[in-house]
């Protein structure tokens, strides 16, 4: 957060004031007392480069998106952030004239947090460099190293002029979650009474959250990962405004232009998805699996893998559009973008959505809210792991009905060992997701159809998904097969990871599944030991390309949620421009 939070602005003030923590390169228990778990909002302020914000307000902003609520329900409720309840651990980044001061080693801004107790970390600030870098690795080894802890950065506002491979380090990582921008229904801005900006020379057919917007950048990674991972709104977001240097706070009452304030950018969209993980994150604290009934002898600790495999889940596949246009691209840019359009994002997963749009309706089970036949399903449990050439096996049914059509979704997510900047290929053990649909008469393989001229298993994403079109209420029962091969595992004896499946399957076969309907739980594969029979083990074929870039029911607990935001320039210690991903 170069731009820190206005710790008096009312959606996070505390009568107790604010528990402000000297930055140190290896904290510990110790740095987090007894008794600032109480605090009403921010349980931890690590003051790295001051302890206040600047006069743009970013940190602020996205803090506000995240996990702001008023501190007394009134007219400013309606614009409290993802998950109001939630408390902040925040780490100061910022300078006062809006420069960005990071760590040396980011792993120690990430320890700051664990040892507050956050497990969802939310960054919005990067470079421009599109390659894997040491920010990169950072995070990808912090989460490797802690089973528990989720990184989501933004992709980025680069994306205006269409071009592909404009995501910046660090959300080149690959196990955290990139968030790009979707834009947001005209109806949701009228609700609240807003007029969007730009709104008389911006179409309005683009305010549909089924669209992209224009900003946000798109992937892949320079070694072909697709990025980014999912996208969230981002376009005219409503949020927490900073109050002037030297003026009296924001407190809730004033007039609205005093106390919130409109921005643009991925910077919006990630703290809203990292708000959206929280309460993924207290779906499984408060019990809610496998049952879709709160019951607290069920807790479970989700992973990182396992909170984003169920994002993954929960994206909603986009298919409307994204303007090209020069309207977002930076001022002083010589060259404007080369041909004005409305470009396709229909692909998916593709380089402009990755998996779709956050949507915790579409993978969360509420058995009191819902009469849908939607199941959620975690196969082998919380924490399965493979050894090298294993594969595993769930056999399951996909049942046909007349109140759903909706795919059966199947995620499989890892945390990869860290890369090497230096290498070709980040992607360090090699897992492959396959599906035997209808007695082997289809098989399916992990990302089908994100490359073209691939038919081959995925060797560069630790994210494999599978989608199973519903069956008819005349085709009866389908038997299917979930396999998890393990292709190379190059660093330790096993890989853990986490395999989600959403939607009519149910964990038996079909002959077994009847008898069992109302019969919840975790799935135990079926273990063979055996060369993997992936196809080709040598990767994609070099002329691969992405296809089609030429161009809820929410869960509200105490989840603290770590929120580092973005910076406007670095000038200090990094040749590399660092930003924030907001717009304004």
């Amino acid at each position: 957060a170069d731009s820190g939070i206005d710790t008096n602005h009312c959606f996070f003030s505390d009568a107790n004031g604010v528990p402000i923590s000297q930055y140190r390169s290896n904290p510990t228990a110790a740095d987090f007392p007894a008794g600032q778990e109480s605090q009403r909002k921010i349980v931890q302020y690590v003051a790295f480069a001051d302890a206040a914000d600047d006069e743009d307000g970013h940190g602020t902003h996205v803090a506000g998106i995240a996990a702001g609520s008023a501190e007394i329900d009134g007219m400013y409720s309606k614009f409290n952030g993802m998950a109001p309840e939630s408390k902040l651990a925040f780490f100061d980044i910022g300078m006062a004239n809006g420069d960005l001061n990071l760590p040396d080693d980011l792993t120690s801004m990430f320890q700051w947090s664990y040892v507050a107790g956050a497990r969802i970390h939310s960054n919005s600030w990067g470079t421009e460099a599109p390659q894997y870098t040491s920010l990169s690795r950072d995070m990808d080894q912090y989460m490797y190293a802690h089973d528990d802890f989720l990184i989501l950065v933004a992709a980025g506002n680069d994306g205006a002029c269409g071009q592909q491979t404009t995501i910046g380090s660090p959300a080149t990582a690959k196990n955290i979650i990139t968030v790009g921008s979707c834009m947001t229904d005209i109806d949701s801005y009228n609700t609240l009474g807003i007029t969007p900006p730009l709104f008389s020379s911006f179409p309005t057919t683009m305010f549909d959250a089924n669209n992209i917007a224009t900003f946000s950048s798109r992937g892949p990674t320079s070694d072909s990962r697709i990025k980014p991972d999912i996208v969230a709104p981002g376009f005219a977001a409503m949020s927490a405004k900073v109050a002037p240097r030297g003026s009296p706070s924001n407190v809730c009452g004033q007039p609205d232009i005093n106390v919130l304030t409109v921005k643009s950018g991925t910077s919006m969209s990630t703290p809203a998805a990292a708000g959206a993980l929280a309460l993924i994150r207290e779906y499984f604290i408060e019990g809610f699996y496998p049952t879709g009934r709160r019951n607290q002898s069920h807790s479970m600790t989700p992973s990182g893998s396992l909170m984003k495999a169920i994002a993954v889940a929960g994206g909603k596949h986009l298919t409307g559009t994204r303007l090209v246009t020069d309207q977002f691209t930076v001022a002083t840019q010589q060259q404007k973008c080369p041909n004005i359009q409305f470009a396709s994002i229909d692909q998916f997963p593709g380089v402009d959505q990755g998996w779709g749009r956050l949507q915790l309706d579409q993978v969360l089970e509420f058995r009191e809210t819902s009469s849908s036949p939607f199941y959620l399903y975690l196969l082998g449990g919380t924490h399965p792991s493979i050894a090298n050439s294993q594969s595993h096996t769930y056999s399951m049914c996909v049942m046909p009905s007349p109140l759903s059509t909706a795919p059966t979704r199947i995620v499989l997510v890892w945390t990869d060992p860290p890369g090497q900047p230096q290498s070709a290929i980040q992607l360090v053990n090699d897992l492959d997701l396959i599906v035997e649909y209808n007695r082997s008469d289809q098989i399916h393989l992990g990302n089908e159809g994100a490359y073209d001229g691939v038919a081959t298993a995925d060797r560069r994403n630790p994210i494999e998904t599978i989608l199973i079109n519903a069956p008819t209420m005349s085709d009866g029962p389908i038997d299917m097969k979930i396999i998890v091969n393990a292709a190379a595992i190059n660093i330790g004896q096993e890989q853990r990871y986490s395999l989600v499946v959403t939607g009519l399957a149910r964990p038996y076969n079909c002959q077994e599944a009847a008898s069992n309907e109302d019969d919840k739980g975790f799935l135990t594969p079926l273990i063979a030991t055996s060369p993997s029979n992936d196809g080709n083990r040598s990767g994609f074929a070099s002329a691969s390309v992405f296809k089609g870039v030429i161009i809820a029911a929410a869960v509200i607990g105490t989840c603290i949620i770590c929120l580092v935001v973005g910076a406007v320039v670095l000038k200090i210690r990094y040749s590399t421009v660092i930003r924030a991903r907001g717009i304004n």
